[in-house]
């Protein structure tokens, strides 16, 4: 299978808790705060999250982070 799209994540692994990021590949999600992306997020764009958390890739004890560009001047980055 052929795919046209790479999403570039980096998996982590903290106290116990495991997961990915994300930081490369997806455009973040339309919205003027953070809450409006990660709506915007979940509504248009939760085959992301799918393909990432879900068997093979993933599992029920695994996270997804998307690192987005900040909405606030005061700072320097933002995560759904």
């Amino acid at each position: 299978m052929r795919s046209r799209t790479s999403i570039r994540v980096v998996s982590c692994h903290a106290e116990g808790e495991i997961g990915d990021v994300i930081v490369g590949g997806v455009l973040p999600p339309a919205g003027r705060t953070m809450m409006e992306k990660m709506i915007a997020m979940e509504r248009d764009h939760d085959h992301i999250r799918r393909m990432l958390i879900c068997e093979p890739r993933g599992s029920v004890a695994r996270h997804v982070n998307l690192l987005v560009p900040s909405t606030r001047e005061d700072c320097a980055a933002g995560a759904i």
